[in-house]
């Protein structure tokens, strides 16, 4: 099937080490008598950036290939800074019953809705 632009929808692999393992019935695969299972395919995922079937392969791909991740795009070495009057946060008004965003510094909070 086409979409749009004209192109094929182009299908990936779940990237979860472990997908291929875990028993689902849309992982089963092969001719009657010779069924395995085997790492889901899709057109698109939401974990990963994109690139597992579900949180369990995401988790499972952070656990193998986390620490090498961050020492390949860099480890901090030291803390980061803000300073007071440029911090930004969250705050709840329980009574309106929306969030605002307020700049944290000297004198009264400066909502913005």
């Amino acid at each position: 099937m086409e979409n749009e632009d004209n192109t094929m929808s182009e299908m990936k692999y779940c990237q979860g080490p472990n997908c291929h393992t875990y028993r689902t019935k849309d992982r089963i695969r092969g001719p009657k008598g010779a069924k395995t299972y085997q790492t889901r395919r899709r057109s698109s995922f939401y974990y990963l950036g994109g690139n597992a079937c579900s949180m369990n392969c995401q988790d499972d791909w952070f656990r193998k290939f986390g620490e090498q991740a961050l020492n390949h795009f860099g480890r901090l070495t030291e803390p980061k800074r803000t300073e007071c009057d440029n911090a930004w946060y969250k705050f709840r008004d329980w009574r309106v019953g929306s969030w605002s965003t307020a700049l944290q510094g000297g004198g009264p909070r400066t909502l913005f809705h």
